[in-house]
């Protein structure tokens, strides 16, 4: 993948770039945090399932997608008709307050969690409130992308962000009803882990890795004529809305609504399959997507895994959740949104992928020792210093970005 675009016109594009990696370095240094306190404590009296939730916050919400935001409104006018009306404000208000909202969440799920804190006589969940403001910013930002390409023919990185679009705003049901459950009570547990991953996995796998794909087809016209394309995202877009029932615990899912999810998840692994054959590169030389497609290839595998109930039950025992989320979110979403914004300004400064990459797949190495695939014998207080340890290193990799040209 070597075409590189012109340089982006509009300054405040690579400048919310830089803020996106600002809070992927928050989110670094808070992972690592936790990682830390697994072995030595943690200080001012922060609990550990509140400094994760903190994290994975940031990585969702802060980091992955207004830093996709940003990339796709770069991208726009170089896919768009000549002359096109695009007027670039109309993003910026959106951007904004998926930071803003991010950010503000951020102290009170580090601190409280999902607790909720008192304020007088009432107590309120202030970190779950704050987060669900969220979804101002992404129904912001589905209007400015609709009103902007609304009309416009639907090229296939249009078609893809299309369906990201729709993903983002199915995903945001869930969190709603999540919202809905917990103030009325009475759920059942699989309705609530339904709707749980309904919002977070559908948000991952829909909007983020959609997204993502859309701007690596964006500089790769060859790629996004191929006869297999349209084909590969139908059955994408066809099997996300229900593979998400697939990463609920076995027990817990129906046998009939499993079978649906496994149709789901079987579409989605082979779709996934068909888009790293139809993007990897062509060159010998290594490229900044060589990595995150491989990524990509270990989750259409996983997808395909999770669709044989026994297989599923496996690597629940195996405890694979945390690994496969960060082959999906760091590995392919977060090297994936590297590459595409070295392509988009590739003069300006940016994260070294060299290096970030082979950081990243050694976070990902470093997890193995703490699933139960590794040899209990070989097990010890050494791998959680290992996983703590280096996951300081893609952090102190993205600092440079931050400079200004």
């Amino acid at each position: 993948m070597t075409q590189t675009p012109p340089p982006s016109t509009n300054i405040l594009w690579p400048r919310f770039w830089q803020m996106a990696v600002a809070c992927f370095i928050l989110a670094g240094l808070t992972g690592a945090l936790y990682r830390f306190g697994l072995v030595l404590g943690l200080p001012w009296g922060l609990q550990l399932g509140n400094v994760r939730h903190a994290h994975s916050h940031l990585m969702y919400f802060s980091w992955t997608t207004p830093a996709l935001m940003a990339l796709i409104a770069a991208r726009l006018p170089e896919i768009l008709p000549v002359g096109w009306e695009l007027r670039p404000r109309r993003f910026y208000l959106p951007i904004s307050l998926a930071f803003l909202f991010g950010l503000a969440a951020y102290p009170f799920f580090l601190l409280y969690g999902y607790q909720p804190i008192a304020l007088g006589a009432a107590r309120l969940p202030l970190a779950a409130m704050i987060g669900t403001l969220n979804t101002v910013a992404w129904y912001g930002f589905i209007w400015a992308y609709l009103r902007t390409t609304w009309g416009a023919p639907r090229h296939l990185p249009l078609k893809f962000w299309d369906g990201a679009v729709v993903m983002m705003l199915l995903a945001s049901l869930g969190g709603w009803g999540l919202a809905i459950s917990g103030r009325l009570g009475g759920s059942s547990l699989f309705v609530n882990q339904a709707l749980t991953h309904l919002f977070l996995d559908l948000f991952a796998e829909g909007w983020l890795v959609l997204g993502v794909l859309g701007l690596a087809y964006a500089t790769q016209a060859d790629r996004a004529k191929h006869a297999a394309a349209p084909y590969a995202l139908k059955l994408l877009l066809l099997g996300l809305p229900v593979a998400f029932l697939l990463t609920i615990p076995v027990g817990l899912v129906p046998p009939l609504v499993r079978g649906v999810g496994s149709i789901g998840g079987l579409l989605v692994g082979v779709g996934l399959l068909l888009q790293v054959w139809l993007l990897r590169p062509r060159q010998t030389a290594w490229t900044p997507w060589h990595f995150p497609l491989a990524f990509l290839a270990l989750r259409a595998l996983m997808s395909l895994t999770l669709t044989l109930p026994q297989l599923a039950r496996w690597t629940e025992r195996m405890n694979l959740r945390i690994s496969y989320l960060h082959w999906l979110l760091l590995g392919f979403v977060t090297l994936g949104l590297v590459a595409a914004a070295l392509e988009q300004w590739p003069h300006r400064p940016g994260i070294p992928w060299r290096p970030f990459s082979l950081s990243v797949g050694l976070i990902i190495v470093s997890l193995i020792p703490l699933t139960r695939l590794w040899p209990e014998p070989w097990a010890g207080v050494w791998a959680v210093w290992l996983a703590a340890i280096v996951a300081l290193i893609p952090v102190l990799i993205a600092i440079p970005a931050l400079r200004r040209p």
